[in-house]
């Protein structure tokens, strides 16, 4: 396991990035992301030059081996996946992500060090997941600031920006890119099964016209708290990977019928109970 005092940690607090980084704010940041993204030793440069870094400059062998794992995986799974639309391998790489990072509990919580990390290693995957048409001109001040956003765990504050054009932003670090594929691991890690559930998904995902991102979503913003997060997979293999196939308002109301259950009564309940009474099918 990786020791949590050896981690790496940006040197700058979210207040410093968003002024350092912001392409709303800053015009010349959408050439930053939208461009220099394509290049990690090009983008880490421009980053020392505005003063962000480490916190200090000591190196973690066994971390740099696990990031080192992580990329040469990850250009492996998109050569052997280059027909494949991106949104549909998000559970391989966060399979990958996962198994490479053996974290303490409190290190998964510790955004300093999933913001690093996604800006200093893994820029070049984030500009390739969330980018569109990148040949397109008009796209590229929106994908520089979907970059950025999916870099720091930021959402502009549109209503804000809206009624006065004052920039700020809400902070939502689940959306840090290292960190979405890490979560997204451990909520469908099962410690008896191993990857099974992320493997079915994924497998099921690359040939059917379906959208795992609305699940992702609203995984995201839901507390499923249980032992080993067995609801989360249950709710997984229930919306996924049964016979029946969920709408995204059907998908949404599973959800939320299982959040409007008082002290979460059905954290332990019987798997059959979860699917039948939560998500609807007939078992």
């Amino acid at each position: 396991m990786l020791s949590i005092e050896k981690l790496y940690r940006i040197n700058k607090n979210n207040e410093d990035l968003i002024q350092l980084l912001s392409p709303e704010i800053t015009a010349s940041n959408q050439e930053l992301f939208y461009k220099k993204s394509g290049d990690q030793n090009k983008f880490n440069k421009e980053l020392r030059n505005k003063g962000i870094d480490l916190i200090n400059g000591e190196k973690y062998p066994e971390l740099e081996n696990s990031l080192t794992n992580i990329r040469q995986e990850i250009i492996i799974l998109l050569k052997n996946n280059s027909d494949i639309k991106r949104p549909r391998l998000d559970l391989d790489m966060a399979k990958i992500f996962h198994k490479n990072l053996n974290l303490p509990k409190m290190a998964t919580i510790d955004y300093e060090f999933w913001k690093y990390i996604t800006l200093f290693y893994f820029i070049e995957v984030v500009k390739w997941r969330w980018e569109k048409d990148p040949e397109k001109p008009e796209n590229w001040n929106t994908n520089a600031k979907a970059i950025c956003g999916r870099s720091l765990g930021l959402t502009l504050n549109k209503k804000k920006y809206d009624e006065d054009k004052t920039i700020s932003y809400t902070i939502r670090n689940q959306r840090i890119d290292c960190y979405r594929y890490w979560w997204i691991g451990n909520k469908l890690f099962d410690k008896t099964k191993g990857y099974y559930y992320l493997d079915k998904i994924s497998e099921k995902f690359k040939n059917e016209d379906a959208s795992l991102q609305d699940f992702l979503n609203h995984l995201e913003g839901n507390k499923l708290l249980s032992e080993n997060d067995r609801v989360s997979k249950i709710m997984a293999e229930s919306i996924l990977l049964s016979h029946k196939k969920f709408s995204e308002t059907e998908m949404r109301n599973s959800f939320n019928r299982y959040n409007a259950f008082s002290n979460r009564l059905f954290m332990e309940a019987e798997e059959k109970m979860i699917k039948k009474e939560i998500c609807l099918i007939d078992v």
